[in-house]
């Protein structure tokens, strides 16, 4: 935990508050301090992890799938902890994760990325509530626990391949995958483009409730 602020030039002195201050933020007894990473829980492992973030007093905070690997009741602690985080006014947090229900849970804004590249960005509500690029529409779609989340002006998307069938496309990255793919998709880089108050990168947003009504249709 202190080793960032070794680096920093601290004092024993301020290191030591602040390691104090970050571990009992953590509710972590000092007797943790004698222990080897090894001999910690994943509970600890994390607390430790984001004492370790917080110690240096950043402007930012970046979470990156921090509840992977935890059990149910586990994961439920550590995103009390992350919350309470959160929830400081002097920094802003990063949060990554394929969790959907806790994406909408702690994120204002939300940037959906596919092979590296945003394909969709905007207030986590209106994405949620009314996706506008295809691969946002499968991904919700394809979580039970957010059933009828997938937009409230069509249905799900269902993607034609599974990624490692997938070629790669000089166009949309997802132009392998997409079912209402074109010539212009595969050949065309999609730039984000505004659609209310959310941002996509696919041409093709205005025609997609009545592609989707159409697919849903066809015997």
């Amino acid at each position: 935990i202190a080793e960032p602020l070794r680096a920093a030039g601290l004092s024993p002195a301020q290191r030591e508050e602040r390691v104090t201050a970050v571990l009992d933020r953590m509710e972590l007894d000092r007797s943790i301090l004698q222990r080897y990473p090894h001999e910690l829980s994943g509970g600890q492992a994390q607390r430790i992890g984001i004492a370790r973030a917080l110690v240096g007093e950043p402007d930012l905070i970046v979470f990156d799938e921090p509840t992977s690997a935890l059990d149910v009741t586990v994961q439920a602690q550590i995103l009390d902890v992350i919350a309470d985080v959160a929830a400081d006014a002097e920094r802003a947090s990063v949060f990554i994760s394929h969790d959907l229900a806790t994406v909408r849970g702690f994120a204002d804004r939300v940037v959906v990325l596919y092979l590296g590249r945003v394909v969709e960005e905007g207030p986590v509500e209106v994405v949620f509530d009314t996706p506008r690029h295809p691969y946002t529409r499968a991904l919700l779609g394809s979580a039970p626990r957010l059933g009828g989340t997938a937009g409230s002006d069509g249905e799900a998307v269902e993607l034609v391949k599974d990624l490692e069938e997938a070629d790669a496309a000089t166009g949309c990255p997802l132009a392998a995958r997409c079912p209402f793919v074109t010539d212009r998709c595969r050949s065309e880089q999609q730039e984000l483009q505004s659609y209310g108050e959310s941002r996509a990168a696919c041409w093709r947003v205005p025609e997609l409730p009545a592609l989707i009504g159409r697919q849903a249709v066809t015997p």
